[in-house]
């Protein structure tokens, strides 16, 4: 098994997709529940809170670059012995 030196500091498309699903459907729950919760609480405020910081996490992994899926992602001397 050969490790890279190289760091991979970009995602893939599925862990983009992925994040974004994740994200938003937490951001939709913590909304609901912000509904739900008696006005002036402190319940209120947490929930409303958590669902823009979900909401804005969302939107960055939708809007970031992803890396792209292709055979050029793997190391040469893995794909030779793929063969």
């Amino acid at each position: 098994m050969h490790i890279s030196s190289k760091k991979n500091l970009e995602d893939c498309i599925f862990c983009r997709v992925t994040g974004t699903i994740v994200f938003g459907s937490v951001s939709v729950y913590s909304f609901l529940k912000f509904l739900q919760a008696p006005k002036k609480s402190g319940d209120r405020k947490f929930f409303g809170l958590i669902s823009v910081c979900f909401s804005f996490l969302a939107l960055y992994r939708a809007f970031t670059p992803a890396k792209p899926i292709t055979l050029n992602t793997f190391n040469k001397k893995d794909v030779k012995q793929e063969k």
